[in-house]
């Protein structure tokens, strides 16, 4: 039995597909937090960059970051798609993990020294 139209409106819902979705959501929320980590406000109610700094905090939401990353990476590449469709989640799933690469390695300056 359906419920109501639902199976008709979105016929390509499946599992996995929700699962990538849900691990996307975790892999973007994982870069948030790492991001979050990088400022914090001085006594002048500014934002001020901390480079260097590691909280748990942030190794968490980094290793979650690249946790959902490379669950979405295998998930989406035992997939039967086609390979066009492969290309564009995995690019559009490595954005996080690219600018995550460029900020590690401080190869964009947030902040005038």
């Amino acid at each position: 039995m359906k419920f109501g139209g639902f199976n008709d409106l979105f016929p390509n819902i499946t599992i996995p597909m929700s699962t990538i979705t849900l691990l996307g959501t975790a892999e973007v929320l994982g870069f948030i937090g790492y991001l979050s980590g990088m400022f914090e406000m001085n006594e002048d109610g500014d934002r001020v960059l901390r480079v260097g700094y590691w909280d748990v905090e942030r190794v968490s939401y980094t290793a979650a970051m690249w946790i959902c990353w490379g669950l979405i990476i295998f998930m989406v590449m035992r997939t039967r798609d086609d390979s066009n469709l492969k290309l564009g989640v995995c690019t559009l799933v490595s954005m996080p993990v690219v600018v995550f690469v460029i900020l590690f390695f401080d190869l964009i300056q947030l902040s005038p020294k």
